[in-house]
């Protein structure tokens, strides 16, 4: 990954060039969160790819939430991990 330095914030990039929204590292045997951020309700919902290091398909349950409020949203991913493994992940934007 690479930061980009704009006039407004400091963007780091996945190797493919897309946004890096968060990271989260979830222990073995447990849950975690990464709120994405508030968007205006006009905005269409974002779309995010996940990346697990080590790769995990089954072991690691994530559920994506979305939160109205009066003239946004917030969105929330939820993880939980079903192994004795400790994961790194990554959100990505699409």
């Amino acid at each position: 990954m690479r930061n980009i330095t704009t006039s407004r914030r400091t963007t780091r990039l996945a190797k493919n060039g897309s946004d890096v929204i968060g990271n989260v590292v979830l222990r073995p045997r447990r849950m975690a969160k990464l709120v994405l951020g508030m968007y205006e309700k006009t905005m269409p919902l974002p779309k995010f790819r996940l990346q697990y290091s080590p790769m995990a398909t089954d072991t690691i349950d994530a559920s994506l939430f979305k939160f109205d409020g009066d003239d946004h949203y917030t969105l929330v991913y939820h993880f939980q991990n079903y192994s004795d493994t400790t994961y790194h992940i990554t959100v990505v934007s699409e």
